[in-house]
């Protein structure tokens, strides 16, 4: 007999299955007599920030990059911020020819010699922070399904004020490093990334001990259902400025911990 469910589907889909999974007793979805259920939907900003040119003689090397580096979130410390949230920087060292080392004629050392003619650059690439809003949702489709006649979902999310306010304050810090670091030639870059590029969804069945205002609790088991946790992303309830995999990884492990422990005591 089975005692316990886990549902980790990704955040999009564990929110699909709970919305979907509707009944009388759960007219608005399985887990949803909060009503936020599919609501507060997060992903991470990318593809933004700064590069300079790195000044060198020469590089002896064996056609591999510096080692990278990490500049964790600092902005907390600055003062008079006209935002929330944080970002930190992911850096690199490359040549600028790499990523378009396939138009290059040639192979072998040809190959590699020409790659190496040219300029290093120095990049500092944000991963920022977005900030849960209630208006940033998944919900079901009822006009289009799948193959199985079951209701695909429609995403609303968009990077809010909130979050283009932190973009400016990302492009003076960064452009600000590159000028102490004397690099030549710096500019700011801005992808324009829309919430979904970065594939670091998260929340929509968020985690809290309130059960009118959330879906799962402490340990990511449903408010409304005894036996059931949701445990990827989807519990999130806010999105930090790193990669998330971990921690989705570390609450699944704990939750099933707590679980194991209800069975062996015979309170599930």
């Amino acid at each position: 007999m089975v005692k316990a469910f886990f549902l980790c589907a990704s955040t999009i889909a564990s929110t699909q299955i709970l919305l979907n999974s509707k009944s009388t007793s759960f007219p608005q979805g399985l887990g949803n007599s909060s009503g936020v259920l599919g609501h507060y939907l997060m992903d991470h900003m990318t593809s933004l920030g700064a590069r300079g040119k790195v000044e060198v003689e020469s590089y002896d090397v064996d056609f591999t990059r510096p080692t990278g580096s990490y500049i964790p979130r600092f902005n907390h410390k600055l003062k008079n911020l006209d935002y929330q949230g944080g970002y930190a920087f992911q850096c690199y060292v490359s040549r600028e020819s790499w990523s378009k080392a396939h138009l290059h004629p040639g192979i072998g050392s040809r190959l590699k010699k020409k790659i190496e003619e040219s300029n290093w650059y120095f990049q500092m690439d944000a991963l920022a922070e977005m900030q849960p809003h209630f208006e940033n949702t998944i919900t079901l489709n009822e006009n289009e399904t799948d193959q199985y006649g079951i209701p695909l979902v429609k995403i609303d999310c968009k990077f809010k004020q909130n979050e283009l306010r932190m973009k400016e304050d990302i492009k003076l810090r960064s452009v600000e490093i590159l000028k102490r670091m004397n690099l030549k030639n710096i500019e700011f870059y801005d992808s324009n990334n829309v919430p979904g590029q970065t594939i670091h969804e998260m929340g929509t069945a968020r985690m809290g001990n309130n059960p009118n205002e959330s879906v799962v609790n402490k340990f990511n088991k449903l408010h409304d259902v005894e036996n059931i946790f949701v445990a990827d992303g989807s519990c999130m309830v806010s999105s930090g400025c790193v990669n998330p995999s971990l921690t989705y990884m570390a609450l699944a492990a704990r939750a099933a911990n707590h679980c194991a422990n209800l069975i062996k005591n015979n309170q599930l």
